[in-house]
C-alpha cells in the first residue's frame, strides 16, 4: 500500500489556491472571519444571506483610521472594502479603486489581515465600510467609523495686538470633543502649537498654557498667528 501526501489550505499568500485539507478551528474548509472563531460557523438566513458582523472605531478629524478585518481559508477568493454610503468599491486585495488618496490598502497575506487605510479623515468620511469575501452569498464585516471635529478655542487671540518688549504672552488653547465631555477621566488628548506654520514643539494637554518671551528675537513680530 503506497501513501500519498495530502495538500493543505492557507489563509493567504501563493499558497492560498491550494485546496485540501482545511485548517482552523472547527476544521472549517470555506472562507471566513476570524470573528467566527468564538461564534461558530454563520447560518444563512431565510432570505439567502449571512449575517453581519460589526465593529465600531472612532477617531478624530485629521487622524488617519485603520480599518481592519481577518480572515481565514482565503483560498482563491478575494476580500473587498466597499463604502456602504454610495456602494463604491475602494479596494480589492492590494489594490485600491479611488481618486481619493487618502485610501489605501495593506494586505498581510500570511495573517489574512486586510486593512483600509484612510488618511487626514474628515467628517464626511464618517459611516459604515463593509469588508466581503467573494463567496456566494458574499460575507460581510461591517465596520462603522466615527469621526469626532473638535472645538478648539484660544483665548487671548482676538485682544492681543502687540506687546511691550520684555514682556511675556499667556495663550490658552482648549478644545473638546463628544469622547471628552463625556468621559472627561478617560481622554488623554496632545495639543501641539504652530506659529506661521512651524511647529513650535510644545505638547502640552487640553488646557493649555504657552508662555514666549518677547525679547526672544524668534517671537518679536507681534503679527504672527499662532494656532
Amino acid at each position: 500500500m503506497q501513501y500519498g501526501l495530502l495538500p493543505l489550505t492557507a489563509t493567504g499568500g501563493p499558497s492560498a489556491n491550494i485546496v485540501g485539507l482545511p485548517l482552523g478551528p472547527g476544521l472549517r474548509m470555506d472562507p471566513y472571519f476570524v470573528e467566527e472563531d468564538n461564534l461558530g460557523p454563520p447560518e444563512l438566513s431565510s432570505s439567502g444571506t449571512f449575517p453581519t458582523l460589526m465593529r465600531n472605531i472612532s477617531v478624530n478629524a485629521g487622524q488617519t483610521a485603520f480599518l481592519e478585518c481577518q480572515v481565514r481559508n482565503l483560498g482563491a477568493k478575494r476580500v473587498l472594502w466597499v463604502r456602504h454610503r454610495d456602494v463604491h468599491i475602494l479596494s480589492v486585495g492590494p489594490n485600491t479603486f479611488t481618486n481619493d488618496p487618502r485610501f489605501y490598502s495593506r494586505v498581510y497575506d500570511d495573517e489574512g489581515i486586510f486593512i483600509l487605510e484612510i488618511r487626514k479623515t474628515v467628517k464626511l468620511d464618517e459611516g459604515p465600510y463593509e469588508c466581503q469575501i467573494s463567496t456566494k452569498p458574499t460575507k460581510t464585516f461591517l465596520v462603522n467609523l466615527h469621526v469626532t471635529v473638535p472645538s478648539i478655542r484660544i483665548s487671548g487671540e482676538s485682544s492681543i495686538r502687540h506687546l511691550e518688549q520684555h514682556s511675556s504672552l499667556n495663550l490658552t488653547c482648549t478644545f473638546t470633543t463628544e469622547e471628552s465631555a463625556t468621559n472627561p477621566q478617560e481622554t488623554n488628548h496632545q495639543v501641539t502649537w504652530f506659529k506661521n506654520g512651524q511647529r513650535l514643539g510644545h505638547e502640552l494637554s487640553c488646557l493649555s498654557l504657552l508662555f514666549f518671551d518677547a525679547t526672544d528675537p524668534a517671537n518679536r513680530l507681534h503679527s504672527d498667528p499662532y494656532r
